[in-house]
């Protein structure tokens, strides 16, 4: 993992892997348990490197995509 941001004490993420594997985790309970978010396909290549939510729905997921920077928008709390 390359990141982790908690925006309350219980709602967190978490990004990282390597390009061909990113990863974004999501947790409800303060970090107990971490569920896996599934990556849609533009980004399946890039190497996530930091997320930023702005809130439970609204975030940014920054990494590198084929050497280029790539920058990610999710406004439904990381479902797309």
């Amino acid at each position: 993992m390359n990141y982790i941001q908690f925006t309350t004490a219980d709602s967190g993420w978490a990004v990282g892997g390597i390009a061909g594997n990113p990863i974004i985790l999501r947790t409800t309970n303060g970090g107990n348990t971490w569920e896996r978010i599934s990556i849609g396909t533009s980004c399946t290549t890039a190497t996530l490197r930091e997320i930023h939510m702005l809130n439970s729905k609204v975030g940014l997921f920054v990494g590198n995509h084929n050497g280029p920077s790539y920058v990610a928008k999710t406004t439904d709390g990381g479902e797309t």
